[in-house]
Formats: C-alpha cells, structure tokens, sequence
C-alpha cells in the first residue's frame, strides 16, 4: 500500500497537486544519486537541442568533455528561478515529463536506469494518469490494452526498426497531444512499414494486403480468420485516409482507437512469427 492509500483510508482527502508535488519530489531525491556521474557534453548538448532549450556548462560542472549528471538534470527538470531569493522550482508536469522521455533517449540514460526506475514507479504511486512506455511517457488509457498493445508492442518492434521509430514517434506526438490527422497519418506509416519490414519486400500496404493473407495460409490461419484480418487492414487503412490524407478532423477517442487497433494487427502478425 502506498502512501497516499493510507492517507486515503485514514479520510484524508489527497488533491492532485499534493500528488505532483510527492512526485517531483520523488524525481528530485534520485537526482542526488547522480552526483558522482558525468555525461558526455555532446549527449547533454543533444538533449537540449531536442527539448529546444539553451545548454550551459561551465567550469564548475564541466571538464574533459564531460558535464557533471545531477547539474544538468536539475538545470532541466528543475531551473534556477529568482522570486527575491535563488531557488530551484520544476517545470509544469506536462512540461516536466515530455522532458524526461527526451532525457530517456539519452544512450547515458539507458545505460544508468535509476531514473527512470524512479519515474515509473512514482507515477504509479502518485496516481497521475500517464506511465512510462520503452523511455517514453504516455497518458494512460485501458491498463491491459496499453500493457499489450502499446508496450509490449514497442519492444518487440525492435527487430523492425523502420517501424519502431516511427512509432516511437507516434508516442511522442501522442503524449504531445499534436494534430489528431498527423498522429493518424504516422500510425498508417508505421505499419505500412512494417509490413515492409515483416514481409521483406518495398511494396506499399494495399499491394501487401495479398502478401499479408498468404503469409497467414502458409502458417495454417484457417480462412476465416484470413479474410477477418484482410479486411480489417482495409478498412484501417481507409479510415486512415480519410482522417490523414483527407484531413478530415477527427479526435483523440479515434486516435486511441486507432492505436490500439495498430497494436493489434502487429501483435497477431509478431505471435505468429515468434511461433514459426
């Protein structure tokens, strides 16, 4: 039971922004343990370009090409402000996590996961209603679908890495809540990709509907279900159309739903070839 359980049980009515704060908090405390580790400075600098703000370093926390770590995560996560006195406040949650994921991407990040081990079970604890998904924070939305068809489904995409960095991208733009139609419109590229990727060939995903149904006649998919799943390709891709290419307006309902559904359709094709 987490803390604010308790709180909850004992008829202590927790506000969100009391949630915030213990989780920001939570982030600043695992900072300190970065005291002794050094970033390289084109990684920092890499970092910073992504998020669009100004990298600094200075003797203080930079030597041979390397940038002191717990100086440059809280120059991010937590700036300098001036209200009459110095002193360190975060960015706004939004603001706050879309940092992160961009930190995570970090090859230094990956290696040294104590952050990200924080963040992922703070927002759990904290009940804020995003979770960590492959280095990347998302809103969350059906608990086993998200799991199933959005996580799992980003790492086993590894082998497929045209695909994978789209949908990564995907992601991104979701949690960024950009233009429902661009969302849409990179779903579609992820898994005409895919396809490309899966089958092998260049072919866009009209012509690899074929391919995908034969593919499923060779490793005994009974007719049925063949026809199903050819036909739901279709019909994805024509709703694709007409809210990507058309841009006709749509709304994040119908995103989620067509995230989801991109979920599927890779995760029945990936069983497949994990059983051949």
């Amino acid at each position: 039971m987490n803390y604010f359980d308790i709180l909850e049980k004992l008829g202590v009515d927790v506000l969100d922004d009391r949630k915030v704060e213990k989780f920001f908090n939570n982030i600043r405390n695992i900072i300190l343990t970065y005291e002794n580790e050094y970033i390289p400075i084109e990684e920092a600098f890499e970092i910073c370009q992504q998020i669009g703000i100004i990298f600094t370093a200075n003797a203080n926390n930079a030597f041979h090409g390397y940038i002191r770590a717990e100086d440059f995560i809280l120059d991010i996560l937590f700036p300098v402000v001036h209200h009459g006195y110095k002193s360190r406040n975060p960015v706004n949650l939004i603001e706050f996590l879309g940092r992160i994921s961009i930190i995570f991407q970090a090859s230094f990040f990956v290696e040294k996961n104590a952050l990200k081990c924080v963040v992922k079970s703070a927002l759990n604890d904290c009940g804020l209603p995003f979770e960590l998904c492959d280095n990347i924070i998302i809103p969350k939305g059906v608990g086993e679908l998200d799991e199933s068809l959005v996580c799992n489904v980003a790492q086993w995409l590894q082998k497929y890495p045209s695909a994978r960095k789209t949908y990564m991208t995907v992601l991104q733009q979701y949690f960024d809540n950009d233009e429902p139609r661009d969302i849409a419109d990179n779903l579609r590229k992820t898994f005409e990709t895919f396809l490309q990727e899966f089958l092998g060939n260049s072919k866009n995903m009209d012509n690899n509907i074929g391919e995908i149904g034969a593919y499923l006649k060779d490793n005994g998919i009974n007719e049925d279900i063949r026809n199903m799943f050819t036909a739901l390709i279709k019909h994805y891709k024509l709703l694709n159309d007409k809210t990507a290419k058309h841009h006709n307006k749509t709304d994040k309902k119908s995103v989620e739903f067509l995230l989801y559904q991109t979920g599927v359709f890779m995760r029945y094709l990936l069983v497949i070839k994990q059983d051949e």
